[in-house]
């Protein structure tokens, strides 16, 4: 659980650095603005991808342990299970706005799936919109996290 809220902080910190320093910018042409964008979403994308290979790779060496009770062998597999079925869910969600044109980035930890929007126009009405798309697609126990960027 404390590694879940390590990466969940850790996606949380730089997300808040990025939006500082997009903040902070002057002011690009609209070409340059897009390229940015696209490298903040693949740098984000990867860092969600690096957690979690390291978060399977940790589990994957705990239960290669000789020492390890078949109780617990059982919980690190549902673990890591459980790892791989956010990681599809996220690939679904994220299907949604590709679909839509929707630029983002989807991270499912838990049961609070965090979106965050590259989209220039930040509304009320659009961030429903989104939450309203992805409702139809989670159980009913996770919670939608939606971040304009």
């Amino acid at each position: 659980m404390n590694k879940q809220a390590l990466a969940f902080f850790s996606m949380f910190t730089l997300v808040l650095m990025l939006s500082i320093y997009y903040v902070s910018l002057e002011p690009l042409p609209i070409e340059s603005q897009k390229n940015q964008v696209e490298t903040v979403m693949l740098m984000m994308k990867n860092q969600n991808d690096e957690q979690r290979e390291l978060l399977i790779l940790d589990l994957k060496s705990q239960l290669a342990s000789t020492t390890i009770s078949e109780v617990k062998k059982v919980e690190i597999l549902s673990k890591i299970d459980h790892v791989e079925n956010n990681k599809k869910l996220e690939d679904k969600i994220l299907e949604v706005f590709i679909n839509k044109s929707i630029k983002s980035v989807v991270f499912v930890d838990d049961n609070i799936i965090s979106i965050n929007v590259f989209e220039i126009e930040e509304s009320s009405k659009k961030a429903e919109e989104i939450m309203n798309d992805i409702y139809k697609l989670i159980p009913s126990n996770h919670t939608i996290e939606v971040i304009f960027s």
